[in-house]
């Protein structure tokens, strides 16, 4: 829940307030960014929206930032995967880990519901979510190099003038 990302960054800020934003941003990364879990949240939810804005917020705290910085400005700024990127990313591992494991009924399990449940099961919607994300088809997600492909739709997303405005 995005209360509790609330409450870390004001602890966080608050002991370590007088430092360099460049260590506030590493205490940041630290200590906030442990959305332990988010493999198995349902990213139809709409508080994910609300935990990724959140999270926008608090960087620009941390950066001590203008609130109107736009929000594709800050991955660049703190080179760093956007935050719904990190949980896709972490979501796929784990639908990717079940495709993969060893034991034939989680293997059969996971992919009856990414395969053929698609919007019906958990995994296969937080696949197709993720794919919508990503512009990218599925299988690419399911069987493609995922550092890859995350960081390409991440690349694609900052295309122009948005890296020259974030070095000025």
């Amino acid at each position: 829940d995005y209360f509790s990302v609330i409450g870390q960054v004001n602890n966080t800020l608050c002991y370590f307030g007088k430092l360099t934003p460049f260590v506030e941003f590493k205490l940041f990364q630290f200590y906030c960014t442990s959305y332990y879990g988010c493999e198995l949240w349902s990213l139809s939810n709409k508080n994910i929206d609300g935990f990724c804005t959140t999270w926008r917020k608090s960087l620009r705290r941390v950066w001590g930032l203008p609130l109107q910085t736009h929000g594709v400005l800050l991955p660049v700024l703190s080179q760093c995967l956007p935050i719904m990127d990190g949980i896709c990313r972490r979501s796929l591992n784990f639908v990717r880990s079940c495709i993969r494991h060893e034991n034939f009924l989680i293997r059969f399990i996971s992919l009856r519901g990414v395969c053929n449940g698609r919007s019906r099961s958990p995994l296969g919607e937080n696949v197709l979510i993720c794919a919508d994300h990503c512009n990218c088809p599925v299988n690419d997600l399911l069987y493609g190099r995922l550092f890859n492909i995350s960081n390409s739709c991440v690349f694609n997303s900052t295309t122009g003038a948005i890296p020259d405005r974030a070095s000025f």
